[in-house]
């Protein structure tokens, strides 16, 4: 199997189902299961949860609708919102 290949049943295995991508390459969906699995684990190691020490909750009124505002009071700074939230 390419690194190519590889690489794309990584990102494809986040998104859609193991059996799916299976039969799009022509594998065994243990085969995608097991590089999903080492996968998973390789990002959970890059990932780091990150909370504040103090956190503050507000809400805001924009475009005509109400909206949550977190903030980390300690550092005096916004939290980023999270990728896919709305």
């Amino acid at each position: 199997m390419t690194e190519r290949l590889v690489e794309y049943i990584q990102r494809e295995s986040l998104k859609r189902t193991f059996t799916g991508i299976a039969e799009d390459i022509g594998a065994d969906e243990k085969t995608i299961r097991k590089i999903f699995t080492s996968y998973a684990k390789e990002l959970e190691t890059r990932h780091k949860i990150y909370t504040p020490e103090w956190l503050g909750i507000d809400e805001v009124h924009l475009t005509h609708q109400m909206r949550c505002v977190l903030t980390d009071v300690y550092n005096r700074k916004p939290l980023r919102p999270v990728e896919g939230s709305k």
